[in-house]
């Protein structure tokens, strides 16, 4: 796939250009700022070629995580998709991308069977869909007449569905986790990758949790951040950090302060590797390490999770 079809893939994935309120790059990753997140389909986006994981960012935000020598072109053909460029990626010709109207509608109960029309809030500056369009032009031309009455009657006001709930599982991967590794060098070939992000998915909804979030990072202050935004929205974290297990006491503090049940993940056995390898800062902070077992580790991890949750 070319960069312009990974873009036009995830466009469509997280709603496409009505639903995009915003997009940047940070590191590895195509954030993306929602206008509504329950429009993203998270198993799409995880099968598109070249995407390694996925993250909530806040209530409405989501990162795409890539290849570091494939995330810029597919940010840069995202930008030109949807029209939102940061300041240095701006063609000079790139029409700005503005709302066409400066109001909004909100419908609040005023008495039984009969809603009240506000007309003083502002609409954000994001293009509205043509569904949209429809009916703030329908609803002004009602307010014209002063009878809002007959467009209100046919709008359907029944609630939205909530997302399920349940138990949900954080996968944390860090530095190197899209390069050969040392010892075994085909692990992290792309068809690996995707094997891990597969099993790590369905191994997640069969130990009984409803939803796998995959994410991975070369940047040691992005990882803490993951943890530490984990509280309350997480359950359970599988987390494999790296070279930086050996050095990093910033991660044991985010995972010993979000208190959120861990395991400790390495694909290769690390006794018989260097001295300095035998430490491990973040193993104080989880209730169990699993080494050697390749990707089936992560299999492990979750299942045990689960256990140790009493989903299964």
């Amino acid at each position: 796939m070319s960069n312009d079809d990974i873009a036009a893939a995830v466009l469509e994935c997280v709603g496409g250009f009505g639903n995009v309120a915003g997009n940047s790059l940070c590191a590895t990753r195509l954030r993306i700022t929602l206008n509504d997140a329950r429009h993203v389909d998270r198993n799409a986006l995880h099968s598109i070629k070249g995407v390694l994981g996925i993250a909530d960012r806040g209530a409405s935000g989501i990162e795409v995580v890539f290849g570091p020598n494939l995330v810029k072109g597919v940010y840069r053909a995202f930008e030109r998709l949807t029209g939102l460029f940061s300041e240095e990626g701006a063609p000079s010709d790139a029409p700005a991308r503005t709302a066409s109207s400066n109001f909004q509608v909100s419908i609040t109960p005023e008495t039984p069977g009969r809603p009240q029309v506000q007309t003083s809030v502002p609409r954000p500056t994001v293009g509205p869909t043509p569904v949209e369009d429809d009916i703030t032009n329908s609803l002004l031309e009602m307010l014209d007449d002063g009878d809002p009455s007959p467009i209100l009657d046919e709008m359907d006001f029944e609630d939205e569905p909530t997302p399920d709930t349940g138990a949900r599982i954080l996968v944390i991967n860090g530095p190197n986790f899209n390069l050969p590794g040392p010892m075994q060098p085909s692990i992290y070939d792309d068809s690996e990758v995707s094997k891990l992000l597969d099993l790590c998915h369905s191994s997640a909804l069969e130990a009984g949790f409803v939803d796998c979030e995959c994410y991975h990072s070369n940047h040691e202050g992005d990882l803490v951040d993951h943890i530490e935004d984990a509280c309350e929205v997480f359950d359970a974290i599988v987390i494999n950090p790296g070279s930086y297990t050996h050095t990093s006491i910033a991660l044991l503090d985010a995972l010993t302060i979000a208190q959120v049940p861990a395991v400790e993940v390495h694909l290769y056995d690390l006794a018989g590797r260097e001295a300095f390898r035998q430490v491990s800062y973040v193993r104080s902070a989880c209730i169990e390490t699993i080494m050697g077992l390749g990707i089936e580790g992560y299999r492990k991890a979750i299942f045990d999770l689960a256990e140790h949750l009493g989903l299964s």
